[in-house]
């Protein structure tokens, strides 16, 4: 692989961490960043989106984890090249993702600690 093509998956890597730190800690105008403007967000077979733009994405997510703690996990990302150069490229990636959502907490010996699962 071109030292190039490295650098650009390395950098999808690193918008991908920023999209998971921005969520869980809520910084919505930092995690709109994270989108091009014309992201449309689909759920399920529905073939109609949930959100036509980025702005209605975060605005229908900001809303819907309100309240909530979240942590996600993004694991072994494949990430492939699809477009040509020079910009801007495109490609395809999946990666292996979880997420818990808990408002517990729990009591322990030496203090009081927030839980997730």
């Amino acid at each position: 692989m071109a030292r190039t093509t490295l650098e650009e998956i390395e950098a999808i890597k690193k918008v991908k961490a920023r999209y998971f730190r921005f969520l869980d800690a809520k910084q919505w105008t930092d995690w709109r960043a994270c989108f091009t403007d014309d992201l449309h967000f689909f759920m399920g077979q529905d073939p109609q989106p949930v959100a036509s733009s980025a702005d209605e994405f975060v605005a229908y997510v900001s809303k819907l984890l309100a309240g909530t703690v979240t942590v996600h996990h993004g694991h072994m990302p494949e990430i492939e090249r699809t477009g040509a150069r020079p910009r801007p490229p495109s490609g395809r990636s999946r990666a292996t993702a979880t997420m818990s959502r808990s408002t517990r907490r729990v009591r322990m010996a030496t203090g009081v600690s927030s839980g997730y699962g």
